[in-house]
């Protein structure tokens, strides 16, 4: 495994951190160089810092949104935004665009794998944070590639972000302002 390779510590935190960066490789290689470096090592030092790091990431998510559409974009935006995850199944007010605007962004965030579905059950999302490495072959490449975090069904269709991709849209967001 890629952090045992790299001598971290707090193997009992390695989980949450495999977890925040979504199960990416090339994530997780550029953030092991960030825990060494800034934390000798050390995962509960660098899990224990407020604020999602992002470092060397910054420069690849910058690509990836500067080949989304503008729709796309603001999708992001908005769900980088929102606190918790939202129904999509009704408008909502905070959206710059129409509802149908929305679900065309969401639909083409789908098709680049920038989203991925998951079920609530008793008001938990099942899978809400699990690690791409425990899927089954056929999609473990897939689900590696995907930002957006996660798509909850219920009775309505609930959204939320990755929070690498979260953070990235809301550092965007206040460059902007």
């Amino acid at each position: 495994m890629l952090l045992q390779e790299r001598n971290l510590t707090d193997e009992d935190k390695w989980l949450e951190l495999i977890n925040l960066y979504d199960g990416n490789p090339l994530w997780l290689n550029i953030i092991a160089d960030a825990v060494e470096d800034l934390c000798g090592g050390s995962v509960a030092k660098f899990l224990s810092c407020k604020n999602l790091y992002l470092g060397d990431l910054e420069p690849i998510l910058e690509r990836i949104f500067q080949r989304l559409s503008e729709l796309e974009k603001q999708v992001i935006f908005w769900m980088a935004n929102q606190e918790t995850a939202v129904d999509i199944s009704i408008t909502p007010t905070d959206f710059p665009h129409s509802h149908s605007d929305l679900w065309k962004g969401i639909q083409s965030l789908k098709r680049r794998c920038l989203v991925e579905k998951v079920i609530e059950t008793e008001g938990s999302f099942e899978g809400e944070w699990h690690s791409p490495l425990h899927i089954s072959k056929g999609t473990q490449s897939l689900k590696r590639r995907c930002l957006v975090e996660k798509v909850m069904e219920t009775e309505g269709s609930f959204f939320t972000i990755q929070p690498v991709v979260k953070s990235f849209g809301r550092m965007l967001l206040a460059s902007e302002q």
